[in-house]
């Protein structure tokens, strides 16, 4: 598998992740509430 199926993969699993903590902690939390920080923090990017 070349390089840039494996990254693009990585990105769209990465990106998911992303948009799903944000979906759930906005839900909890609000919009205004919610900085990219906490989501950073809730997948374990920070």
């Amino acid at each position: 598998m070349d390089r840039q199926r494996v990254s693009n993969r990585r990105g769209k699993r990465s990106r998911e992740e992303i948009l799903e903590a944000a979906s759930r902690i906005m839900g909890q939390r609000g919009y205004a509430a919610t900085p990219l920080s906490v989501v950073s923090n809730e997948i374990g990017l920070a």
